[in-house]
């Protein structure tokens, strides 16, 4: 049914343009610019794709990159905790066993990961926009990977102490790194 409708919509778009006003449209439309010589992935691909610089590419994938040793550490904890406690399997009772059983401290691996995938979000769009706009500056640099060491800091904190105060004192800061590097997105992209 959606199919016929589209077709309908389409042709009668398709009529209201007259054959003059679409080869106008037509002749306006540049080529695309197809580069002459082989690329190389480290300098002629960035300019080519507009990236610029990509050193801001390198706290990124740090960040991934810690992401991924979290979940392993967290499957390393969980599934033996899983059979050591019995955790029971069944749909309606998996999810209460988990909660009553395990431990807390092996819940907090599975928080902390979850925790990586929330605000660092920001961080991975606000680090691709910079990278985009071609900013370079030392100082964006290092707020990238001042983040990524607080989030690393962060999470071994969560796992291995859990002091609430002071988790929070390292997502506050983490937070006002990343709002700094959200501005100096925001004045590069609009003055």
């Amino acid at each position: 049914m959606q199919c016929n409708a589209m077709q309908i919509i389409v042709t009668k778009c398709y009529k209201q343009l007259s054959l003059a006003n679409f080869s106008i449209l037509i002749t306006h439309i540049s080529p695309p610019q197809v580069p002459s010589k082989k690329l190389s992935i480290t300098t002629d691909m960035s300019s080519f794709v507009g990236l610029g610089r990509t050193q801001l590419l390198k706290p990124v994938i740090a960040l991934a990159g810690w992401t991924f040793v979290q979940e392993i550490w967290m499957y390393a904890t969980r599934i033996p905790a899983i059979y050591k406690y019995q955790v029971s399997f069944e749909e309606d009772k998996v999810k209460e066993d988990k909660h009553t059983k395990i431990p807390l401290w092996v819940h907090r691996m599975a928080d902390n990961y979850n925790n990586l995938h929330e605000q660092p979000q920001v961080f991975y769009a606000v680090a691709l926009t910079l990278t985009l706009l071609g900013e370079d500056h030392q100082y964006t640099r290092l707020a990238a990977w001042g983040y990524v060491g607080i989030r690393v800091a962060h999470s071994l904190w969560h796992n291995l102490v859990n002091e609430p105060f002071v988790r929070l004192c390292m997502f506050s800061s983490s937070s006002v790194v990343l709002a700094g590097l959200t501005a100096r997105a925001a004045s590069c992209l609009f003055l």
